[in-house]
């Protein structure tokens, strides 16, 4: 097929000018070996989206030959031909697309100088033959330099919007990984997408009465430093406005399973920006129903928790300067009624108050002031430090009235302690040179669960650990059986907590570092099994009772 006077969308667009990068309009071809309506199996074993295509993950899914070829981004002349190979599977959640791109090599500085790969696929989400505003964009992005085992790249869900405006979805779905087999050299781009059908959101795509889905996939990859020649493939790229002449996906039918959504029951806490510019407070029920908003106005807030009983929430709030950014030294405690009702200052210090818990009774509420540990009682009184190296952070309460934490005392990464209530018999609980971050204990005072990072070097090296993969662990009150919960998809899986009948957890996973999109999900800790659980995606910390 020809690229007629390819017509980049904005989002493409607009990342080439942010890094000052212009290239040639190109009459390149990308050709398909077969008609441009492409059959979608129906599978009921969807594959993990990881950026790697594990033994028999695909083997079920239609395979579509494909040609991208390689251009001079500096003459536009074709070079030569690079092939890919399309695979396509649906359920009837999700449109599963799997790409490999063979023979390319890593953009990173130690082999090519500075670059940047690019994946988006279009979709025509109405199909009605015009790529309108509103329509679906799945982009991924690779921009990092080199790291071992590869790199996730960045996933944003994106529509097609007018030119300067924002085109980021409002609630963020779907999920994509973009991973290069050899990270130090020639290799293959392996892609995965996850992307929902028929979700009922105006901004995602949907099929016709037949089945069918118009589509359009956009490949990019800039090798080189500034004026050396770089690569640019497209399939189906021929007038981009006019979709009538793009891919067409049909969709095949199956017995679609039982649902195995589980029910949610208790009141969730939680902090978004989902629904307003800024950060705020939201309670629901944990089915998601009786949205309410529970802060309003200019400050940031932060780190909700509620109350045993769910009437309340305790959290952390800033003013903010001039320019938008919190003023730490005025970060203090304010408690509200789940109801709603004015907020209610608890301290009123120099000092940063962070991460306060209500106790077991509601009567008293722990909380860390310049890295120790204090106590007050549930009207601000009473305040009294427990700890006094300056080491600890992020306490809870155990049902059993002791005191679970975060302390730096053994090293240069969190390690999860224990202590009684009056701050003595300070017990080491894990022992990893990773670390284990957040901890919160199960109802029951078995269990204590938090997170780690698992992949190479140190975890706060985020140029690095930000982009490889962080884990949702278990570990006995007493300090055995330490089990990991969540898949090692390297996504960062964190801030986990216990739900009120302690039979799962529910954590926060990250599906792009591009403003830092989240999702809940829940593990059911009988079966195992581990799913993305209500309709949010711009989650930044929660609290469930």
């Amino acid at each position: 097929m020809k690229l007629n006077s390819l017509l980049l969308p904005t989002t493409v667009c607009s990342l080439l000018l942010s890094m000052m990068i212009s290239w040639p309009v190109s009459t390149s071809t990308a050709t398909g070996q077969t008609d441009t309506i492409i059959n979608s199996v129906f599978t009921a074993r969807p594959p993990v989206i990881d950026g790697r295509f594990a033994p028999g993950e695909w083997d079920a899914a239609r395979l579509e030959p494909l040609t991208f070829f390689m251009i001079n981004l500096n003459t536009g002349e074709d070079t030569e031909p690079i092939p890919a190979d399309l695979y396509l599977m649906n359920d009837h959640k999700n449109l599963y697309l799997g790409a490999r791109i063979y023979g390319l090599p890593y953009n990173n500085p130690n082999v090519a100088g500075r670059g940047f790969d690019l994946f988006t696929i279009y979709f025509d989400s109405n199909n009605n033959g015009t790529y309108n505003f509103g329509e679906d964009e799945k982009l991924l992005v690779t921009v990092q330099p080199n790291i071992d085992g590869g790199q996730r790249g960045l996933y944003a869900d994106l529509h097609r919007v007018p030119e300067g405006q924002d085109n980021a979805d409002r609630r963020i779905d779907g999920i994509g990984r973009i991973v290069h087999t050899n990270p130090r050299g020639i290799g293959d781009y392996i892609i995965e997408y996850a992307i929902p059908l028929n979700s009922g959101d105006a901004e995602d795509i949907s099929t016709d009465m037949n089945g069918r889905l118009r589509f359009n996939i956009f490949w990019l990859i800039r090798l080189g430093a500034e004026g050396v020649a770089g690569e640019l493939g497209g399939l189906f790229g021929l007038e981009f406005i006019n979709t009538a002449q793009w891919g067409v996906i049909q969709l095949q039918p199956g017995q679609p399973p039982p649902d195995p959504t589980p029910q949610l029951a208790g009141t969730i806490a939680f902090i978004s920006r989902e629904f307003e510019g800024r950060p705020q407070i939201y309670v629901m029920n944990a089915d998601g129903s009786n949205l309410q908003s529970r802060t309003q106005g200019e400050a940031f807030v932060a780190t909700p928790f509620l109350s045993p009983d769910g009437r309340r929430i305790v959290y952390t709030s800033a003013s903010l300067d001039n320019n938008g950014q919190p003023v730490s030294e005025t970060q203090e405690i304010y408690v509200v009624n789940t109801t709603g009702g004015r907020a209610r200052r608890l301290t009123n210090n120099r000092f940063n108050d962070s991460h306060p818990v209500f106790s077991p009774d509601g009567a008293r509420i722990v909380f860390a002031r310049d890295g120790n540990i204090w106590v007050m009682d549930d009207a601000g009184r009473n305040q009294r430090q427990l700890t006094t190296d300056g080491a600890d952070v992020d306490p809870v309460w155990a049902p059993d009235g002791r005191i679970v934490f975060n302390s730096y005392r053994w090293g240069p990464v969190p390690e999860v302690a224990i202590m009684n209530a009056d701050g003595r018999n300070i017990r080491r609980i894990t022992n990893n040179p990773k670390g284990s971050f957040n901890p919160r204990v199960s109802p029951d005072n078995q269990w204590i669960t938090f997170f780690r990072y698992d992949g190479p070097g140190e975890p706060f090296n985020f140029d690095v650990s930000l982009y490889h993969g962080w884990n949702i662990y278990r570990i006995r009150t007493d300090g055995t059986n330490e089990q990991r919960l969540s898949v090692n998809d390297g996504l960062i899986n964190y801030r986990p907590t216990f739900s009120p009948d302690g039979r799962g957890i529910l954590y926060q996973k990250v599906l792009s570092l591009n403003q830092f999109y989240t999702v809940l999900h829940y593990i059911d800790l009988q079966t195992g099994r581990d799913q993305q659980v209500l309709n949010l995606s711009r989650v930044d910390a929660f609290d469930w009772r």
